[in-house]
């Protein structure tokens, strides 16, 4: 059995078994119907450049699988239901086995194209359904943050309150769907959710659930009140200062880079470990409340070694380590020690971070004060370390393709073995550098079986994640 195209891509391919049978009017050998999806398969082979071109051309107008995918669960729930009868086998399939993003994408396709004279996608399922299924149809095709919105306002809303389903609700939620859910209240009763909370709760029971609505406000009043009582609360301020994570940038990034390519249980994981409040967060909560920022009332309210140790926890972390690469080179001489140290013990993306942070706080490259104070392979070396690790592979790159013929094994350990995003990455910085898509200059720089190869790894790597059923998925043994 080949691989599912999902994992095996080829540039322009995309279109199901039936589909490409009705559509196209080409033989393509080595193709075969996947029989857990429907999809191609192909038998692991490299494409010919004809082959390629020919892909190129027969693109069917399909701008990604999964949009074809989507838009055709959208024509089949339209078929489902129109004229007399309903076919629930179909809605039930869809719905139930589609994430929650994909079955929003769906409805957006659903009202767009065949919404018409019948209305939305809820509209149609009202008409055509009932009862509980209609229910549960209606609520599948809300979003996250609409269903919980709507659960929270009819436990609140009239005389008394369900506390056991607002429990539910607000104690299942991370961070970021209760954002999700506030945003969703306020459009839908056009009213604010922490008010109608503080409304119909009380005491500890009240204070628990502002909590949970925004823990970053939460932190900052805690820590104003331990700073303005007589007497700083320093247990409590070291408390919330060493426990909340310094900063979450990291997993926002990731989340915010791969965010269409998620479809896996550990997403809800990740997701809620990004947007937990860090210390930048709490640090904007107690400014915008109190008007003056926490490192003020710290510094005043604090003495000696323990404001100092307080003060760089509240500092960012990439401003952190700026000013440690600042000391280190600042003056007289090189601290290597303290330096090698920071550069071999941060992140990419952290001394990238920190390099803007330099700018900004000193006036001047970090770049360059490295170049004037370091010197031979070395101070290539740190440069290497303090920038995007794509510009160091695209200037490898670069530096293969010059003058008379091609360093060909540079070129094959730049690219091979590579993820699809570092090969995007790079493809991107090497544009940037020398103002030519890499594609076009392996095109030039190489040929045969050779060239086309590293076309294919260039151009499956800018494809886009295909979304499958994870009930498929666990019965696809071969992938």
């Amino acid at each position: 059995m080949g691989n599912c195209w999902c994992c095996l891509q080829c540039h322009g391919n995309y279109a199901e078994y039936e589909h490409y049978q009705k559509e196209s009017t080409k033989e393509r050998p080595g193709w075969m119907p996947c029989n857990a999806t429907g999809l191609y398969m192909q038998v692991p082979h490299v494409l010919g450049q004809r082959e390629l071109d020919e892909l190129e051309e027969e693109k069917l107008e399909i701008d990604d699988a999964n949009q074809y995918s989507l838009r055709k669960d959208a024509k089949i729930i339209y078929e489902s239901m129109k004229g007399i009868g309903t076919h629930d086998s179909e809605l039930g399939r869809i719905f139930g086995t589609r994430t929650r993003d994909q079955i929003q994408k769906i409805k957006k396709i659903f009202n767009a194209e065949f919404g018409g004279s019948g209305g939305t996608l809820e509209e149609w399922i009202k008409d055509d359904t009932s009862g509980d299924w209609e229910n549960l149809l209606l609520k599948l095709s809300q979003t996250r943050g609409q269903r919980n919105a709507e659960r929270i306002f009819d436990s609140i809303d009239g005389p008394g309150t369900a506390d056991d389903e607002l429990r539910e609700v607000m104690t299942t939620c991370s961070p970021a769907e209760m954002h999700e859910i506030q945003e969703a209240y306020e459009q839908e009763y056009k009213k604010s959710l922490v008010k109608d909370v503080q409304g119909d709760t009380s005491f500890n029971y009240q204070k628990i659930m502002l909590a949970i609505l925004n823990p970053a406000d939460f932190l900052a009043i805690r820590l104003n009140k331990g700073l303005k009582r007589v007497g700083t609360d320093d247990g409590r301020l070291i408390r919330i200062l060493t426990s909340v994570p310094r900063s979450n940038y990291a997993y926002r990034k990731i989340m915010e880079d791969f965010e269409d390519h998620f479809n896996t249980g550990w997403r809800d994981e990740l997701e809620f470990e990004a947007t937990l409040p860090d210390l930048q967060d709490v640090k904007r909560s107690y400014q915008r409340l109190f008007g003056r920022s926490l490192a003020e009332d710290v510094k005043r309210d604090t003495s000696g070694n323990f404001r100092k140790a307080m003060l760089t926890l509240l500092r960012d972390p990439a401003e952190t380590t700026a000013i440690s690469l600042h000391d280190a080179m600042a003056g007289k001489g090189t601290w290597d020690d303290m330096l090698i140290e920071i550069v071999t013990t941060r992140s990419n993306n952290m001394l990238l971070r920190a390099a803007d942070k330099y700018k900004a706080k000193f006036g001047r490259t970090l770049e360059k004060d490295v170049k004037g104070d370091t010197q031979g392979d070395y101070r290539q070396t740190i440069l290497d370390l303090i920038k995007p690790r794509a510009m160091r592979q695209a200037e490898t790159l670069k530096d293969s393709f010059e003058g008379v013929g091609t360093d060909d094994d540079r070129v094959i350990r730049v690219l091979a073995g590579r993820s699809r995003h570092e090969i995007r990455q790079i493809a991107r910085a090497y544009e940037e550098l020398t103002g030519n898509p890499l594609e076009k200059d392996l095109r030039s720089e190489t040929s045969f079986w050779y060239r086309r190869t590293l076309v294919y790894i260039l151009r499956q790597a800018e494809e886009k994640l295909v979304y499958v059923p994870e009930s498929q998925l666990l019965r696809m043994r071969d992938i």
